[in-house]
């Protein structure tokens, strides 16, 4: 029993290896330049931290509106598949689905505490699930810059 053990611990060690020397390449779109402050920082700043945790192993590849010329056309990008993750703000698509305006930072809409509440524990999570299933898109959370500013001027 213990040489089989030993035998399963060597196996998987070898698989661990084989596992952790792969890379794996992944192209961010972004609606914001890198310049851009606070957005633009915040795209840099998960490269950084997918690069960190993974040891490496997960590469990823930011591209600005500098560079791929459609800084609204993030959807399309990753529905696409030209690209793995799309860093934007989803009422940008509220031509193609009204529906998307609700998952973000709207004038007069919700505090970031209360959208997030409203997201984790209201349903908000899965109905913008449902929005998105139909473009074959899985959406994470990636910040909340607040609610925004509105008024009536004239």
């Amino acid at each position: 029993m213990k040489k089989f053990l030993a035998l399963l611990a060597v196996f998987g060690l070898a698989l661990g290896a084989n596992a952790a020397d792969k890379t794996y390449k992944l192209k961010l779109a972004s609606t914001w330049e890198g310049t851009t402050p606070v957005l633009g920082d915040a795209a840099k700043e998960f490269k950084r931290v997918v690069e960190t945790l993974s040891d490496g192993r997960l590469e990823v590849r930011i591209d600005y509106p500098s560079k791929h010329k459609s800084p609204f056309g993030i959807l399309d990008f990753v529905k696409g598949g030209q690209y793995d993750i799309g860093y934007t703000a989803s009422y940008y698509y509220k031509g193609k689905d009204a529906n998307t305006m609700f998952f973000t930072a709207v004038p007069f809409g919700m505090t970031a505490t209360e959208l997030r509440a409203w997201y984790e524990f209201g349903g908000g999570k899965q109905l913008e699930e449902k929005v998105f299933d139909k473009y074959n898109i899985k959406v994470f959370l990636a910040g909340d810059t607040g609610t925004q500013m509105g008024g009536w001027f004239k």
